[in-house]
C-alpha cells in the first residue's frame, strides 16, 4: 500500500475493506510489454488519491478482484482501458463499468487535431502537472526480480490522477449529454473483447485470390497502353523511339511511358480529358467515367491494384500465431463512427469471395451476423417524418422503387414488363417491391442516388456527373424531387441551418453526440468552408446517429452475453459500418440468432421509436 508518500505492506482483507467502501476508484497495470499473448501481467494498481494499493501479479491470485472488476456497481476509472483489461482477461477477469479517461477525452475534443493517447499527455492538459515516465521502461521485459520502491511509488503514482482526471472531464461534459460518454466508455470494453477474439483467415482461399489479382491487374494495364497507343490524343505519353529487345517481338515491347502506379503521372494523362481534373483519387474519377472509357479502364485498374497490394499476399503479414487476423479498432471519428487499422477491416473489398475467407475461430461454430435494413433511410425518414417514407418503410416496402414512381409518374409506368413486383398486386394491393424491370431499373438508381446523396450534400454538379445528364437536368430533377417530398427538403435545410448557425451538429436522442466544425468561424467563415459545413452538418446527423445505434447494440449484445454466461457458445468478432459480427456454438445458433435479431432492434427502438428491422444471417463463413 502506498500511503502519505510511503509504502507500506498490506493484506488482501485491506484492499477488499477499501472496495467495499467505495463507488468508484482507479486501476491500471504494468506488463513486461504490449503484446497480450505473449507479454506478462507484473502488477495491478488500485486505489484514488488518498490511497493507492499495489498487487504483484506475479505470485498474488487475483480471484478476490472478481467481483469488484466485474461488478457493474462500481466504477473503474482507466487510462486506456481495454490494454489493461485484456492482460486481466488472462487471469479470468471479465471487466464491466469502466470510465477511460483518453476515450472520454477523445469523444469531447472531435474537432481537435491531436489525439492525447497517454496518461501523462491528459495530466498535463487538464492538471498542468508533470508526470515523469523515467521508471516506466523499467518494467520492460522483467520477469522473477522483486520490484523495487522506485517502480512501486510509480505505479501508485498512476493512480492518483484517475479520479482528478475524471472530474475534470465531467465538467468538460456539462454542457452536453453524458450519455454518449456512458456508451463510448462501454465501447472499450465491446473493442477489447473484438481485438482479443480475432477472426480466422483460410490463408489459401485468400493466397489464390491475391494471385487473380496480381493477373488481373497485369490485364489491367495492357488495356490502358491500349489505349494511350490507339487514341490520338495521347500522344505526348508514348515513346517517341522504342528500343528493341532481340528476345521480345517488337509488337510486344512497351510503347507507353506512363508509370500506372504513380497517381502524378496518371493524372497527368487523365487531365487530357477532364483538364480541371485534381486528383486521380476514385472518389472523384467515379463522377467522370462517361468523358473517356480510359477513366473507367483507369479505375478498373486502380481496383485490382489496391487488392494485388493492401488486400494481396501483403495482408497475410497481419496474421497472429493462431491463424487469426486481429484488427485495431479506433473507437470513434468525427462522425462517431470506428475506424480499424493493422489491417484496416473496414475496406475489405466488397466482392463476397474476400469476405468469405475469414471462418469461425473454432471448430463446430457458425458465423452469425446482422446489420440494420435501411438503417439511414429510416433515420432520415425518422428524423424527417416524412409520410411517404415511413408508411413505405414501415410496410417494408421498396421505397426508392415508390420514390421512383412518385417522382417519374407516366414514365415509371410505361416501364413496367410482365411479372413487375411493383405493380404485382396481392389481395387487391400492389406488392411495391424491387422488380427486375429495365426501365424500372434506371430510374430506381437515378433515384436512389438521390435518396441518399441529398442527405450527404449532393450537388447538381455531381448528380449530373454521377448520372451522365446535364447540369440544368440534373437541377430539375433535385427540385422535382423536393417538390415531390417536401418534408425531406425541409428537414435537409434544418441541418444546414442549424450546422451553419452553430459551427456544430448532434447526432438524435438520447445521445447527442457533438461534432464541432473546425472551420466554423461564425459570419466570418469562408462560403467554401460554409459549404463545407452544410455537407458535414446533415452527415453526422444521419450517419452519427447511425454510429450511436449500432454501438449501443454491441455493447447490449456483449452484456446478454456476460450475464447469461455465454462466453463459450457465443463470441463478438468484429464490426464493420451497421453490422455485428458473430460467431456461435452451432448447437446454440438458432437460439443465438433469435436473441441477435431482439437485441439489435431493441437498439434502434431506442433512437428510432417506430424500429428498424435487423436481417441475421448464418453461415460458414463471414458474408457480404
Amino acid at each position: 500500500m502506498f500511503d502519505n508518500h510511503h509504502v507500506q505492506p498490506c493484506t488482501k482483507a485491506d484492499i477488499m475493506e477499501f472496495l467495499d467502501n467505495v463507488d468508484e476508484f482507479g486501476l491500471d497495470t504494468e506488463t513486461t510489454g504490449l503484446n497480450f499473448q505473449t507479454d506478462t501481467l507484473l502488477c495491478v494498481t488500485l486505489g484514488n488519491e488518498e490511497k493507492a494499493f499495489f498487487i504483484d501479479a506475479r505470485v498474488n491470485d487475483l480471484e478476490f478482484l472478481k467481483p469488484y472488476l466485474e461488478s457493474d456497481g462500481r466504477v473503474k476509472i482507466m487510462a486506456n482501458a481495454g490494454f489493461d483489461y485484456k492482460f486481466l482477461y488472462r487471469k479470468g477477469i471479465v471487466m464491466n463499468k469502466v470510465f477511460d479517461v483518453i476515450t472520454t477525452d477523445l469523444v469531447l475534443n472531435q474537432d481537435e487535431q491531436t489525439y492525447m493517447n497517454s496518461l501523462s499527455d491528459l495530466v498535463q492538459k487538464y492538471l498542468d502537472e508533470f508526470m515523469s515516465k523515467s521508471v516506466r521502461n523499467s518494467f520492460i521485459g522483467m520477469r522473477d526480480e522483486p520490484f523495487t520502491d522506485a517502480q512501486v511509488i510509480y505505479a501508485c503514482d498512476d493512480i492518483k490522477y484517475l479520479p482528478r482526471l475524471k472530474s475534470h472531464l465531467v465538467s468538460k461534459a456539462i454542457d452536453m449529454k453524458t450519455h454518449v460518454l456512458d456508451l463510448e466508455n462501454a465501447m472499450t470494453l465491446v473493442i477489447a473483447d473484438m481485438e482479443m477474439e480475432g477472426v480466422r483467415l483460410d490463408q489459401d482461399k485468400w493466397k489464390a485470390l491475391a494471385n487473380k489479382a496480381m493477373l488481373k491487374r497485369q490485364e489491367a494495364e495492357v488495356v490502358l497502353d491500349r489505349i494511350i497507343e490507339e487514341d490520338k490524343i495521347f500522344a505526348a505519353f508514348r515513346h517517341k523511339y522504342v528500343q528493341a529487345d532481340m528476345f521480345v517481338p517488337f509488337e510486344d515491347l512497351r510503347k507507353v511511358n506512363v508509370m500506372w502506379t504513380s497517381p502524378k503521372q496518371v493524372l497527368k494523362v487523365l487531365q487530357t480529358v477532364v483538364p480541371d481534373l485534381k486528383s486521380a483519387d476514385a472518389n472523384e474519377l467515379s463522377e467522370h467515367k462517361s468523358k473517356h472509357k480510359i477513366i473507367e479502364a483507369y479505375l478498373e485498374y486502380s481496383d485490382w491494384g489496391k487488392k494485388a497490394s493492401t488486400y494481396g499476399l501483403d495482408f497475410l503479414k497481419h496474421l497472429y500465431p493462431d491463424g487469426r487476423i486481429r484488427t485495431h479498432f479506433t473507437p470513434t471519428v468525427a462522425t462517431g463512427r470506428m475506424a480499424s487499422k493493422n489491417p484496416n477491416m473496414q475496406n475489405i473489398p466488397a466482392e463476397a469471395e474476400y469476405r468469405n475467407c475469414f471462418v469461425p475461430n473454432y471448430d463446430g461454430w457458425d458465423f452469425v451476423s446482422a446489420d440494420f435494413s435501411g438503417q439511414e433511410l429510416c433515420i432520415i425518414a425518422h428524423g424527417s417524418q416524412d409520410p411517404v417514407w415511413m408508411k413505405a418503410l414501415e410496410e417494408d416496402k421498396d421505397l426508392h422503387s415508390i420514390c421512383a414512381d412518385l417522382l417519374f409518374g407516366e414514365m415509371w409506368r410505361k416501364g413496367t414488363e410482365p411479372g413487375c413486383l411493383y405493380f404485382e398486386e396481392l389481395n387487391g394491393k400492389p406488392f411495391q417491391q424491387k422488380c427486375g424491370c429495365k426501365g424500372h431499373k434506371k430510374l430506381r438508381d437515378v433515384v436512389k442516388t438521390l435518396n441518399f446523396g441529398l442527405a450527404y450534400g449532393l450537388t447538381e454538379h455531381s448528380f449530373a456527373q454521377r448520372m451522365g445528364i446535364s447540369k440544368e437536368n440534373a437541377l430539375a430533377l433535385i427540385e422535382d424531387y423536393y417538390r415531390t417530398f417536401p418534408n425531406i427538403k425541409t428537414y435537409m435545410l434544418s441541418l444546414s441551418a442549424f450546422a451553419k448557425k452553430k459551427g456544430y451538429m448532434v447526432t438524435m436522442p438520447p445521445f447527442f453526440r457533438v461534432r464541432k466544425f473546425k472551420e466554423w468561424k461564425g459570419y466570418y467563415t469562408p462560403k467554401e468552408d460554409m459549404g463545407a459545413i452544410e455537407r458535414k452538418g446533415r452527415n453526422t446527423r444521419i450517419q452519427g446517429t447511425g454510429a450511436d445505434m449500432l454501438k449501443l447494440a454491441l455493447v447490449l449484445i456483449r452484456k446478454h452475453i456476460n450475464q447469461n454466461k455465454l462466453r463459450d457458445r457465443v463470441r463478438l468478432v468484429l464490426t464493420v459500418h451497421d453490422e455485428a459480427n458473430t460467431i456461435s456454438r452451432q448447437d446454440y445458433t438458432k437460439q443465438w440468432k433469435e436473441e441477435l435479431k431482439n437485441i439489435m432492434e431493441r437498439a434502434a427502438r431506442v433512437i428510432v421509436p417506430s424500429g428498424i428491422k435487423a436481417e441475421p444471417t448464418v453461415s460458414l463463413q463471414w458474408e457480404k
